[in-house]
């Protein structure tokens, strides 16, 4: 998913400054780090 969009703001010398963003989305249902599954986390330790 792409998500886009712009920020209006004024400078310090008082112009209107736009900036134009998009943003990349992947949804991951996994962990980001496969190890971090795998890893068994006991409470006496």
């Amino acid at each position: 998913m792409t998500l886009t969009g712009y920020e209006q703001i004024n400078d310090d010398a008082g112009q209107v400054v736009e900036f134009r963003q998009s943003w990349l989305v992947m949804l991951d249902s996994g962990p980001a780090i496969p190890e971090m599954g795998k890893r068994k986390v006991s409470p006496n330790t």
